[in-house]
């Protein structure tokens, strides 16, 4: 089986017009029919961003929650994708690329979007993943002033307590595990936030280093609860809040609104079944301080591929 083969055999499964696409796989170019557009891309890397020993479905999976999670922070409506994939010619020989359209279809679906084109190469393993999404009502970072509030979906820091277990790339049966290889959607909370959030990004690098992006485009400060930050169950209790605030991979909503929203957030958060826990405060000035919590003794920078 060639490329061309490969291409028409696993990844044409969305091929045709649908809402929003007017042309998909099979020209050189996807024709999309679409108001103002989100778009994002990622590229996750064989030893770097997934143990390449894991089952190419559950890679394939991960990298479709992972990637619509930046669609989530802007509050976009999740609408098409495309697919770069490198691929090594014994992991094309052993059939990788088929067990990865497995677990991408299912998933892309479940996030709400068709894939419409893309590239397969030779090289080292890699996924280039771009999302779409229509985006009428977009949630930037440099919304937030001080008196609004910080919260955050979900609970932190199990996904980096998975990075520590053996069975990593052979089982999701534990939360740790599933939380890494199943990140949450939380792309309709997200979208229903438009309108009632101030700034808004998605968790991927660390509660501190993301909320610190937020904090340098809105030219604020913060100061955090430390005894307030939702952490996942069971982390070992020396390491747990440090994990919850500096882990990364949750990929989590991490977001700030006037007071007023609050009980519109909590109703909305309660209609999804969304946890929603409020962290801290927004202040004047710069910098970021958890009650609690000494951060001097920590490297809070988050995850840098070149750091």
């Amino acid at each position: 089986m060639g490329e061309f083969d490969l291409i028409r055999r696993c990844f044409s499964f969305h091929a045709g017009a649908a809402p929003g696409v007017l042309r998909s796989v099979g020209d050189d170019c996807a024709v999309l029919e679409a108001g103002p557009l989100a778009v994002s891309t990622d590229t996750l890397v064989a030893g770097v961003h997934f143990p390449p020993e894991a089952p190419a479905e559950w890679i394939a999976e991960r990298a479709v929650r992972v990637c619509t999670s930046d669609l989530a922070a802007m509050a976009a409506e999740p609408l098409a994708a495309t697919l770069a994939l490198s691929l090594t010619p014994e992991a094309f020989e052993q059939g990788w690329a088929e067990r990865f359209a497995g677990g991408l279809r299912p998933a892309l679906e479940r996030a709400g979007l068709r894939l419409v084109g893309g590239d397969t190469t030779r090289g080292s393993v890699s996924i280039t993943l771009t999302v779409m999404g229509r985006c009428e009502k977009p949630v930037s970072r440099d919304g937030a002033r001080p008196g609004h509030r910080i919260g955050v979906t979900g609970a932190l820091g199990g996904a980096r307590a998975a990075l520590v277990r053996p069975d990593l790339s052979r089982s999701r049966e534990h939360p740790f595990n599933r939380r890494y290889w199943q990140p949450p959607f939380r792309l309709e909370f997200a979208r229903r936030l438009a309108g009632r959030v101030s700034a808004m990004l998605d968790i991927s690098d660390g509660l501190l280093a993301d909320l610190g992006h937020i904090l340098a485009a809105s030219r604020v400060g913060a100061t955090l609860d430390g005894s307030k930050i939702p952490m996942q169950d069971n982390l070992p209790a020396s390491q747990a809040l440090e994990w919850a605030l500096t882990g990364g991979d949750d990929y989590e909503l991490c977001f700030t609104c006037p007071p007023a929203q609050m009980a519109d957030i909590e109703a909305l958060a309660c209609e999804l079944d969304v946890p929603v826990t409020w962290i801290g405060d927004i202040v004047a000035g710069q910098g970021l301080h958890v009650t609690g919590f000494d951060l001097a003794s920590m490297d809070i920078k988050g995850f840098e591929h070149f750091g």
